[in-house]
């Protein structure tokens, strides 16, 4: 049982290290990658938007999709990303969590977060860590 995990994440990577106290060093234990949060657009959707005329008139206009296709693959890797911190928390391995992640994608990961994940946060940052040292991480969570 580790006594505490350092999620540092971004919309297509999280890093995840585990800790026995805030004196010890940070022990990567996994590194997450979500590769579709990182191709193009164009990679990732099949086609052009449909077209469709005004409700009025003759003009015509391209269909815009709700969702943006990369802020979706956002959305599924923070679900993953959740997934996994949920089901630490469930099987009590930890006791605290510390989270840093890029402002846009810490948003989305506290909403995929139980009520249990929640209770573990000791320290929430709004900054995206992932591709920082394990000294600079140190530096910025404690």
């Amino acid at each position: 049982m580790c006594s505490s995990l350092v999620i540092v994440a971004e919309s297509s990577r999280a890093r995840i290290f585990e800790m026995e106290n805030p004196g010890k060093p940070l022990t990567e234990i996994k590194d997450m990658v979500h590769p579709e949060s990182r191709a193009h657009t164009h990679e990732l959707t099949s086609d052009l938007p449909g077209r469709s005329f005004d409700s009025h008139g003759q003009s015509r206009h391209a269909m815009v999709d709700p969702l943006d296709v990369k802020e979706h693959q956002a959305l599924i890797f923070a679900e993953q990303l959740a997934g996994y911190i949920n089901a630490e928390c469930r099987n009590n391995n930890l006791e605290r969590l510390y989270i840093a992640a890029a402002p846009h994608f810490l948003g989305q990961l506290r909403k995929k977060l139980d009520a249990t994940a929640k209770h573990h946060i000791v320290r929430q940052l709004n900054k995206n860590l992932v591709t920082m040292d394990e000294a600079t991480i140190r530096k910025h969570l404690f």
